[in-house]
């Protein structure tokens, strides 16, 4: 079950503009109490969040961790990782896809952690293991763009 645009950006809100323990920890609960149909539409909605930031113009920009540091080197990790960042939000997420050149900035690398909160959370609900594939993939198989 598809879950509402609205939804889906409200259950990022909670994550405060951060990916860590604590956020998604957050996330995660918030996911248990809605259900499974939920928990499965926000796994679904986050892969195409990530897939449609999955594009040449996005990919050649340049990031940083905000740990600090040199840029980060292209690879497919690393530009995933980056792209986690629609932690940042709905405002965040769409003046990227709408103008590319704004993903050039620092990004919490470690949000990384975003992809585990719908697998946990519907592990520790069920007691099954994750087995769901959504309906895109957030993957970036090599260096397509380079």
């Amino acid at each position: 079950m598809p879950i509402a645009e609205d939804d889906f950006w409200s259950l990022i809100s909670l994550l405060d503009g951060r990916v860590d323990d604590d956020a998604v920890a957050r996330l995660e609960d918030t996911l248990r109490v809605r259900g499974e149909a939920a928990v499965l539409g926000f796994a679904d909605r986050l892969a195409v969040a990530l897939h449609d930031l999955d594009r040449p113009a996005v990919f050649r920009q340049t990031y940083w961790d905000t740990a600090g540091g040199p840029p980060v080197p292209v690879s497919a990790d690393a530009f995933l990782h980056a792209r986690c960042a629609v932690a940042a939000g709905r405002a965040t997420y769409e003046q990227v896809l709408a103008d590319p050149a704004t993903f050039s900035r620092a990004w919490d690398l470690d949000a990384e952690l975003l992809l585990v909160a719908a697998p946990s959370a519907c592990e520790r609900l069920t007691g099954r293991e994750w087995t769901h594939e959504e309906p895109v993939s957030y993957e970036t198989v090599g260096h397509p763009y380079a």
